[in-house]
């Protein structure tokens, strides 16, 4: 398994993650068999959404305020709903979107 892959026309890394993998430098597209592609990450139970993962980063490194204000702006939660969402997680619970 290759850990990293650089464009072969321009030189610049390739995100793993598209498909077909495809420089954001330059445009190419480069076709790679799967058995030779990274795994992908795993992801977080607690957290069903890759959006909020950073929301989760910032619980976990202790900086609740900043994960408040960065929930609110992927979210469009009130304040009162990102401090629940936020203290929800803390405890344990999924970190989900606010129900509408």
């Amino acid at each position: 398994m290759l850990d990293s892959l650089d464009c072969p026309n321009c030189g610049a890394p390739l995100n793993f993650i598209s498909t077909p993998l495809r420089c954001a430098n330059c445009g190419s597209s480069i076709i790679m068999a799967d058995e030779v592609r990274p795994a992908p990450a795993k992801r977080d139970p607690l957290v069903p959404e890759t959006t909020l993962s950073e929301v989760a980063a910032l619980v976990r490194a202790g900086n609740r305020v900043q994960a408040i204000f960065r929930y609110r702006e992927i979210t469009g939660a009130n304040l009162k709903e990102a401090q629940l969402a936020i203290e929800r997680f803390a405890h344990g619970e999924p970190l989900r979107r606010p129900e509408r």
